[in-house]
């Protein structure tokens, strides 16, 4: 017996000593303010994760230390707004943006992105952000139509992109059905491990060093995000039926609809035009159904004038050129007009 005591102790003694360490981290990174971001996306049984509503917090690049220091702030809505000003509801039109982390746009300044720069070339109008990472049009369609039940927007901006198809059907495969009509898709973790890693900079600190060991592990097995080519992907089902139905949505509530989609870094520092690319066989489907925004041409052409990527270096996201050229490429549709 006293040899299990011994052991029994020396476990004790081990543990007491790792939670004391860990505590004594926890408070060393409180004041050092050491941490990566505040896990601003909670589940939700019905849109799978959303925006934490009425939050703050500051976002930076954890793998390639591109970007840093962006004050993200949402509302109580989970749209994406001003950090620093609030937004008049005094306007002349409405016009509400969907898409990915390509709109939500929190690797730049909220003035330097696409709906911070139409903000201000357009103070009458009102938009909402209501762009998600990780969004892909069954959860589009789900979101806008719970926002239908309080209120419509003039105009509704959905932004593709081309991972879109193999999210679909990871949600789809989730998703909870009324017969043949969609009503949820279970975003299943529990919401305290949220709270957890959102009130725990350590914990934070280490998803920090995960991310970085992820991404820079899938670049180099992607070959320089090779797989993220819309080459690679054709536009299928379930994508098909949920697009059809976000546009049919907006039609029948007398809201214009404007499809558009977010061509990869890849396809656009190509010298070559990829006349098969994933923003191609959204315009093609566009056709006859809805208005279709061409944003792949303005990209690749700046690019090719200037040299100039609209990409970061190593993050696929846009940097300010990407949001400025999106943002003028709105503005000249006449989609908006003074």
């Amino acid at each position: 017996m006293s040899s299990i005591r011994k052991k029994l102790k020396i476990l004790g003694t081990n543990f007491l000593f790792l939670l004391l360490f860990l505590i004594l981290a926890e408070f060393g990174l409180r004041i050092a303010n050491l941490g990566y971001d505040n896990a601003a996306f909670e589940p939700d049984s019905v849109l799978h994760h959303i925006h934490r509503p009425d939050y703050f917090f500051i976002h930076s690049n954890a793998a390639e230390h591109e970007y840093g220091n962006i004050q993200v702030r949402y509302d109580r809505m989970g749209c994406v707004v001003n950090p620093n000003e609030k937004k008049t509801e005094n306007c002349r039109g409405k016009i509400w943006f969907f898409g990915d982390s390509y709109i939500e746009a929190l690797q730049v300044n909220y003035d330097s992105s696409v709906v911070g720069i139409l903000e201000k070339d357009f103070p009458d109008v009102c938009f909402k952000n209501f762009a998600v990472g990780a969004y892909s049009p069954i959860l589009h369609y789900l979101k806008l139509k719970h926002l239908l039940k309080s209120d419509k927007p003039d105009v509704a901006f959905l932004f593709l992109y081309a991972n879109d198809v193999a999210e679909d059907k990871q949600y789809f495969n989730k998703a909870k059905f009324n017969g043949q009509e969609v009503t949820a898709v279970d975003g299943g973790m529990p919401q305290w491990k949220y709270e957890i890693i959102r009130n725990s900079n350590l914990l934070r600190l280490v998803r920090k060093f995960y991310m970085q060991m992820t991404v820079k592990f899938e670049n180099n097995r992607n070959l320089n995000e090779s797989a993220l080519s819309e080459s690679k992907d054709i536009l299928a089902e379930p994508t098909l039926t949920y697009l059809e139905k976000f546009v049919a949505l907006c039609k029948d509530n007398k809201i214009r609809v404007i499809v558009s989609c977010i061509p990869s870094k890849r396809d656009i520092l190509k010298t070559d035009i990829n006349t098969d690319s994933f923003s191609n066989q959204i315009k093609a489907w566009c056709s006859g159904r809805c208005d279709f925004l061409d944003s792949q041409s303005p990209l690749q052409s700046f690019y090719l004038e200037t040299n100039k990527s609209p990409y970061y270096k190593n993050d696929i996201h846009f940097n300010n050129y990407g949001h400025r050229i999106l943002a003028t490429t709105i503005a000249q549709s006449q989609t908006i007009k003074n």
